[in-house]
């Protein structure tokens, strides 16, 4: 949480310093970053309240049967366009008539939305 914080900071103490000498198109610039980071760290806390949550018993997994071959491939999809603007490749082996799966779904797709997110950020440009 710390990086999107200082960089939230960083920006909106450039606004408030430099607000007279920076023009328009710096200034709208400067807020979207700004409101992406609040964003960031918006998501970050509401994750760590799930977590909490969950290691506190609070939260308790949905169990429901669903096709994990489906869900792996809305996920992709998804990451199709982030992975190739980082010229990454995604491809997945999938064993199309898989039976289903009996889990929670939504911690299930935030998992392989995790992974998939965490592998195309630090996975280096143009990696095949």
């Amino acid at each position: 949480m710390r990086t999107p914080l200082s960089s939230l900071h960083g920006y909106l103490e450039t606004l408030s310093l430099k607000s007279d000498t920076l023009g328009d198109a710096d200034r709208r610039r400067y807020l979207s970053i700004a409101l992406a980071q609040s964003a960031k760290v918006g998501h970050l806390a509401q994750s760590l309240f799930e977590l909490a949550g969950l290691e506190h018993g609070l939260v308790e997994p949905q169990p429901e049967p669903f096709s994990l071959t489906d869900l792996i491939q809305d996920v992709f999809e998804k990451f199709e366009l982030p992975a190739q603007s980082r010229g990454v490749r995604l491809d997945a082996d999938i064993v199309l008539r898989m039976p289903n799966v009996h889990a929670d779904f939504g911690m299930i797709e935030r998992v392989l939305t995790n992974l998939l997110d965490n592998a195309i950020r630090h996975t280096p440009k143009a990696a095949r």
